[in-house]
C-alpha cells in the first residue's frame, strides 16, 4: 500500500514539476534584445520598427564573425506560429529530398508557447556548413541563418541564443 501511495504521489507531482520548469522562459522585448546583442556580442543594430505584418523588427549583425540574428514581434501568435511551422516544414522536406546532404538534421525542443529548432547541414562536398536557429515564443520569432566554415561562428550564435534566454 505504501509503495502504491508513493507511486501515485510521484505521478501527481511530476507534471507539476515539468510545468514549473517550463515557466522559466520569458518573452524578451526588443530593447532587451538590442541591449544584449550590443553589449555582449558587439553587434550593429538595425531597427525597422513596424515592418510589414510585424509590430517590431530588429536585425543584429555581429561585426567580427559576420552573422545576423533577427528579432520579430507579430501582432498575433498565429503569425509567429505560421512562420515557425512553415520554416520547419520546409527544412524537413528539403532534408528528406537530400538537398542539404546526408548529414543534415533538425533538432526540435520546447513545448506550449515556446518552440525552438536547430537545423544543421554538413555538406558531403566539403562546402561551408549551414545552421538555422529559430525560436517562436508567443508572438515573438528570433531567427538566425548562418553559413560558416568555422565552428566558432556556430558556437557563438548558440551562445547568443542562450544569453537571450532561449
Amino acid at each position: 500500500m505504501k509503495k502504491l501511495l508513493r507511486v501515485v504521489t510521484i505521478l501527481l507531482i511530476l507534471p507539476i514539476l515539468v510545468s514549473l520548469g517550463s515557466c522559466k522562459k520569458q518573452v524578451i522585448e526588443a530593447d532587451e534584445f538590442i541591449e544584449i546583442m550590443e553589449d555582449k556580442f558587439d553587434s550593429d543594430i538595425k531597427e525597422f520598427g513596424k515592418y510589414g505584418e510585424m509590430d517590431d523588427y530588429v536585425v543584429a549583425r555581429e561585426k567580427d564573425l559576420d552573422y545576423i540574428i533577427q528579432f520579430k514581434v507579430y501582432p498575433r501568435v498565429g503569425y509567429a506560429k505560421e512562420e515557425y511551422e512553415g520554416m520547419l516544414k520546409s527544412l524537413k522536406a528539403e532534408i528528406e529530398s537530400g538537398k542539404y546532404g546526408s548529414k543534415a538534421s533538425v533538432k526540435e525542443s520546447g513545448s506550449g508557447e515556446y518552440k525552438k529548432f536547430v537545423f544543421k547541414s554538413e555538406y558531403d562536398q566539403g562546402d561551408d556548413e549551414l545552421m538555422i536557429v529559430m525560436v517562436q515564443f508567443e508572438k515573438t520569432v528570433i531567427m538566425s541563418f548562418v553559413g560558416y566554415d568555422d565552428k566558432d561562428i556556430a558556437d557563438e550564435v548558440l551562445k547568443a541564443f542562450k544569453e537571450l534566454g532561449y
